[in-house]
């Protein structure tokens, strides 16, 4: 099962596409949350970056079965699939291979947005508290999507 993952990961990590997902995700709540500091100082409203995890939760919602699909496609496109059913490999455990890659894909975003309230903290007031449980629902959420 783990040479499942890596071979996963190994195509998930260089595939640009997949990559470029990656970079969009972590992307749009560094400029959501500036977008909402700007509000934040023009009319002294509060910017919370639970705020802007919520508005993540859309973006994952878009990109985990688009990037799934991908990595299932490809193994019918290479043929890859009918060669691990043909191996001593039952059909669980090739599917919880690509879902354990899956999770390790979609975590290195959250995991990289949970270094952002730290940053965002010295550009103005970020609850800690509530930034980092909104990430951990964040986690939860792409888990159970991808399940």
């Amino acid at each position: 099962m783990l040479t499942l993952i890596k071979k996963d990961l190994k195509y998930l990590f260089c595939n640009p596409f997949s990559l470029a997902v990656i970079s969009v995700l972590n992307l749009v709540p560094a400029i959501a949350f500036a977008i909402f500091l700007k509000i934040s100082q023009t009319q002294r409203a509060y910017a919370g970056f639970e705020n802007i995890v919520s508005l993540m939760v859309l973006f994952f919602a878009a990109a985990i079965p688009i990037v799934s699909v991908l990595l299932v496609c490809r193994d019918k496109k290479l043929g890859t699939d009918e060669f691990l059913f043909s191996m001593p490999v039952s059909r669980a455990t090739v599917t919880l291979s690509k879902i354990f890659s899956l999770i390790i894909f979609f975590t290195l975003p959250t995991v990289i947005i949970a270094v952002f309230p730290i940053v965002f903290k010295s550009f103005g007031a970020v609850n800690m508290l509530h930034a980092y449980t909104a990430l951990i629902l964040l986690e939860a959420f792409e888990i159970f999507v991808i399940s």
